[in-house]
């Protein structure tokens, strides 16, 4: 962007200049064809020169302008890529975390079965070796 505002900032520059002189030179050259006198040259040189550079402005101002209006909607799409961005990695980590609760109560349940099964089969095995001794016993 720097590279391309700095070849398009030479170009008007260089032509601002071609047209300044390229009007003085046309004017020098005219009135002296004409054999006019040297302050009508002169005044001529600089209402024509001056025109030429007023053109330029013109033309520089307008393109001044529509460049800071692209500049500024770039900036806003920049600003709304951005901020879209930023939503979707929000609405992705809410996500993660929302996965990671999940998981997170998956585990205290499979701990929570692991756990009661662990206490169903001692029930089991004392119930059983309490029935084997009971038999023997008789």
């Amino acid at each position: 962007m720097n590279s391309l505002f700095l070849l398009a900032a030479s170009i008007y520059v260089t032509a601002s200049l071609t047209a300044a002189v390229g009007a003085l030179t046309v004017t020098v050259w005219a009135y002296n064809v004409d054999d006019r006198m040297l302050s009508d040259l002169v005044t001529a040189a600089i209402i024509n020169t001056a025109a030429a550079v007023a053109a330029m402005g013109f033309f520089g101002g307008f393109d001044m302008i529509f460049t800071i209006w692209q500049f500024l909607r770039n900036q806003e799409a920049e600003k709304a890529r951005n901020q879209e961005r930023e939503e979707e990695r929000k609405t992705q980590q809410a996500e993660r975390e929302e996965i990671m609760a999940m998981l997170r109560a998956e585990q205290q349940r499979s701990a929570e079965l692991t756990a009661r099964v662990m206490e169903l089969s001692e029930i089991a095995i004392n119930r059983a070796n309490g029935r084997e001794e009971n038999s023997r016993g008789e």
